[in-house]
């Protein structure tokens, strides 16, 4: 639960989240009013190359497991409000409770709004307890090349490729490295593929590395091409990874690489979103206060010859997964879709 509002009001915001906490409401219309709008949901996402990988590429990533499998509209509409009722109801009820408070809001008047409303409940446990079996995800390592459909325009498509990567809790060092390596990526995609080959317009990188799930993390390219240029898309993105492992960057292209990380670091610091976003967990884990400490020295530690070893270790080619949401045969002609504005 979070929410946002004005210091004169920090008060009542704290009793609405006490509120929601003790007495949520989970009422039976108002779910079967949010079934209402499942369906075009449903449509929508079907209907863009974006929506499709939406739908399909988280679990297509964690190896089919359903945890991160987004439910079939069919499922969805049958389920119960009393099944997530329970769900919920279990969790805001009996599991350990961390309150991350940030902004204009003076210690003391933190405290005493916290005794007056959650210090208040009953005793639970510190901190949360996960099966070790519960945190096993893997990247899929079978069953590399994934083709899905939309049903929009004709002449869109979305080519995605991954690679395993690696998570962040084991080695920071490590995974700030990769995600240089996805700023260079950035970099390159644009040269190439934007610049030179003009398939398309925003190409993008990027580096996730889990800090719950040990060993799980990965690499990926993306770019919205025309069907035709998927296979020129790989092509591409196999050049610049042949390129990284082969030579190190020069020291122009690191700086261009580390320099909107580090700027958009001392951004995110002047705001209360970014400290919203990263204190949670602390109190369970100490060490993402550590780890947000020593943010900024990690990015500016990585080398040039680090951004070549990376490369060399995690940009495999033989183990890359392939997504790409082509056109479906009843997709919409361009004259058609141009006809009707879209």
């Amino acid at each position: 639960l979070s929410g946002g509002t004005t210091k004169a009001d920090f008060a009542t915001e704290m009793q609405s989240l006490m509120a929601f906490t003790t007495d949520a409401a989970m009422r039976d219309d108002a779910f079967e009013r949010l079934k209402g709008f499942i369906p075009d949901y449903y449509q929508q996402l079907q209907s863009t190359p974006g929506g499709v990988f939406q739908m399909q590429a988280n679990g297509v990533l964690h190896d089919g497991d359903a945890r991160f499998v987004m439910p079939s509209q069919q499922d969805f509409l049958a389920t119960k409000n009393a099944d997530v009722k329970a769900l919920v109801e279990g969790e805001l009820k009996t599991a350990p409770v961390e309150i991350t408070i940030v902004g204009d809001v003076d210690e003391a008047e933190a405290e005493a709004e916290i005794a007056r409303t959650f210090a208040a409940l009953p005793a639970r446990p510190a901190a949360p307890k996960t099966p070790a079996a519960d945190l096993k995800v893997d990247f899929p390592a079978a069953n590399l090349r994934r083709v899905f459909e939309h049903h929009g325009r004709a002449d869109q498509d979305l080519s995605f490729i991954a690679w395993p990567g690696a998570d962040f809790t084991s080695d920071p060092a490590r995974a700030s490295g990769l995600t240089v390596l996805s700023e260079v990526l950035n970099l390159r995609l644009t040269d190439v593929v934007r610049e030179q080959k003009g398939i398309a317009y925003s190409p993008y990188a990027s580096n996730v590395n889990s800090q719950t799930f040990p060993g799980y993390g990965y690499l990926s390219a993306t770019a919205e091409v025309k069907p035709e240029n998927d296979q020129a898309f790989y092509d591409a993105v196999a050049g610049i990874v042949a390129d990284l492992k082969a030579r190190p960057i020069d020291a122009d292209e690191l700086l261009r690489a580390q320099k909107p990380l580090l700027d958009q670091m001392d951004t995110q610091l002047k705001t209360n979103s970014y400290w919203q976003s990263v204190l949670p967990g602390t109190m369970s884990d100490p060490r993402k206060l550590d780890y947000i400490r020593s943010r900024r020295a990690r990015y500016q530690a990585v080398t040039a010859a680090d951004i070549q070893k990376l490369a060399q270790a995690y940009l495999n080619m033989d183990k890359a997964l392939r997504i790409q949401i082509k056109p479906a045969p009843d997709a919409q002609p361009v004259s058609a879709a141009a006809a009707n504005g879209k």
